[in-house]
């Protein structure tokens, strides 16, 4: 199997006007930013309702609470949220995904985000259930959410 590559890499966010700064974890999928695959992906339905709030939106997050998620979360949940609402609260429009683990893998797959999945709630929606499924080597995978414990601002 050809597995998908996860990268975890610092990135500092800066809130203008406010004079803050924030590391955030940036996830990389095949060298590509989570951030870019969702928009990419959430724009056919901005353009179809003409909403253009329905494309993008999220930020990364702080690595401690990213692996908190990956670790703690998915083990009581079997989800986790991976992308928040670019507004910076956990809770608001937070993109979440399924993870799974195998004997050799590890699948992100079913990702949604509430807020722009139900019908009207902002006059139209996604439907993400044709979202690629990601499936990462579970060695790789692991050396990269310990890399999120080591990341320092």
């Amino acid at each position: 199997m050809n597995y998908d590559v996860l990268e975890f890499i610092p990135e500092i966010i800066k809130f203008d006007g406010a004079g803050l700064e924030l590391l955030c974890a940036k996830i990389l999928i095949n060298n590509v930013p989570l951030i870019d695959i969702v928009q990419e992906y959430e724009l056919k339905y901005a353009k179809k309702h003409n909403n253009k709030y329905l494309a993008g939106g999220y930020m990364y997050d702080h690595p401690e609470e990213l692996y908190h998620r990956l670790n703690n979360y998915v083990k009581l949940f079997n989800y986790a949220p991976v992308l928040i609402c670019e507004c910076g609260c956990e809770g608001c429009a937070d993109l979440t995904v399924v993870v799974e683990e195998s004997k050799n893998a590890i699948t992100w797959k079913n990702f949604d985000n509430p807020n722009k999945s139900n019908i009207d709630r902002l006059g139209g929606f996604c439907d993400y259930k044709d979202f690629p499924t990601f499936h990462f080597d579970k060695k790789q995978y692991y050396d990269e959410i310990d890399k999120l414990k080591k990341m320092k601002q």
